[in-house]
């Protein structure tokens, strides 16, 4: 079993066989098999115009390194502006909600306060009635009111 890698660091195909086991029995030499293994490990590294391909490759990965970085700065820039839209939406909100419970507790309030002043109305209503202060000054203060009631005309 042989297997082929190529390795392109110095610029050439580099051809290296690696075996599981010695080379092919006699038996095998007649097969397929064997036959291209040995014109494998009879070849010399094959002169290819290596540079070409690696031109071509550093040229190609950076095209595809210069679209994966525009992509990329894209990405970061569109997620940017998601997170952006998502905060100042959550801080709106935030914002409306905090208002509505002040709302809420604000009118809870004002409906608080005028039950306190309706209340207040009715006792200034009930100590301004005439026959509370009647009561009061005769039974509390002992005075009595008059039987008779004098006019005095003055002089013109």
């Amino acid at each position: 079993m042989w297997i082929r890698s190529a390795s392109s660091r110095s610029g050439l195909c580099d051809i290296r066989l690696r075996f599981s086991h010695q080379l092919p029995s006699k038996a095998e030499r007649g097969s397929r098999m064997a036959q291209a293994v040995r014109k494998v490990w009879v070849e010399e590294p094959e002169q290819q115009p290596v540079v070409r391909r690696t031109r071509r490759r550093r040229q190609a990965q950076a095209v595809r390194s210069y679209v994966d970085s525009d992509l990329r700065f894209k990405a970061f820039v569109l997620f940017v502006l998601f997170a952006v839209t998502a905060t100042v939406t959550l801080v709106r909100s935030e914002v409306s909600a905090m208002r509505g419970y002040e709302l809420v507790q604000l009118r809870q309030e004002a409906i608080q306060l005028e039950q306190e002043n309706k209340g207040l109305e009715l006792k200034i209503a009930e100590l301004k009635a005439p026959q509370r202060i009647k009561d009061l000054a005769t039974n509390e203060l002992g005075m009595v009111v008059p039987k008779e009631f004098y006019f005095a005309e003055g002089n013109r």
